[in-house]
């Protein structure tokens, strides 16, 4: 694993390794040329104002400072988060979050940009 790691690392270096064996040669160059034409890709897109820009998503989840143990709970994206340690910061979907601080599990940390 180690050699196919610092293989890659050289091939997105822009050189290609060696030595090789040439099973890994034929395979990195392989690697090397879909990666040069995915880069040419983006870039001949952007140039020419082919590329989409994605809107940032809104952050919809709230920060906590958690003030009591809290056992495992399931967000309304039912997904499992804690357990939870007082003094933990924590970041939790918005219904979740307000509930905990409804119920003093937790408070609320303010974030200015």
């Amino acid at each position: 694993l180690s050699r196919v790691l610092k293989a890659i690392d050289e091939i997105a270096q822009g050189r290609l390794p060696a030595p090789l064996l040439e099973r890994e040669r034929h395979t990195f160059s392989e690697i090397r040329q879909s990666l040069e034409k995915l880069y040419a890709e983006l870039v001949s897109s952007t140039m020419a104002g082919k590329a989409r820009v994605v809107a940032p998503r809104e952050i919809t989840n709230v920060l906590l400072i958690m003030q009591a143990e809290v056992p495992p709970i399931v967000g309304d994206d039912l997904r499992q988060y804690g357990p939870f340690k007082s003094g933990e910061i924590v970041s939790l979907p918005r219904r979740s979050a307000e509930l905990m601080v409804k119920h003093g599990l937790a408070r609320k940390i303010e974030v200015k940009v």
